[in-house]
């Protein structure tokens, strides 16, 4: 048996998609598990890039792991069992961000990259579990 997985997409406006993707445990672990898929998941089409606005993960025993689907995987956030993670914290002021490559919130559209955001967990038993939501701008 699978894991059962939900998602679902909801139109902000033409280029903000707010995005949930839950996924129950069978006491396996999934390995690169599109929980967005840019090509049937952004409304309209003609993007080529997403960013994340607004991120939270929650894990319940499992460790979760976030990347940007592409030749190599490119890491965004990791998220262990019992933790709450949000992105940005609160009260935190994203105009204070001076340097970094920024791959944790925009896709790096290098080789091979398709927009996709996929997970992969570990130490998963039946009914452990993990959610994300989060707000994509795409452009």
């Amino acid at each position: 048996m699978a894991w059962t997985l939900v998602k679902k997409t909801q139109i902000i406006r033409q280029d903000k998609v707010l995005h949930t993707w839950s996924g129950q445990a069978d006491a396996s672990d999934l390995a690169d598990q599109v929980i967005f898929d840019f090509s049937a998941d952004a409304p309209g089409g003609g993007y080529t890039k997403t960013t994340i606005e607004w991120l939270r993960v929650c894990a319940g025993g499992v460790y979760i792991t976030l990347e940007w689907d592409a030749t190599t995987d490119v890491h965004i956030c990791a998220c262990p069992p019992g933790v709450l993670k949000i992105y940005p914290p609160p009260g935190f002021d994203r105009s204070e961000i001076l340097t970094g490559d920024g791959d944790f919130v925009a896709d790096p559209a290098g080789t091979g990259t398709t927009g996709d955001i996929v997970a992969t967990t570990t130490g998963g038993a039946a009914g452990d579990g993990a959610t994300v939501d989060m707000v994509l701008r795409l452009s």
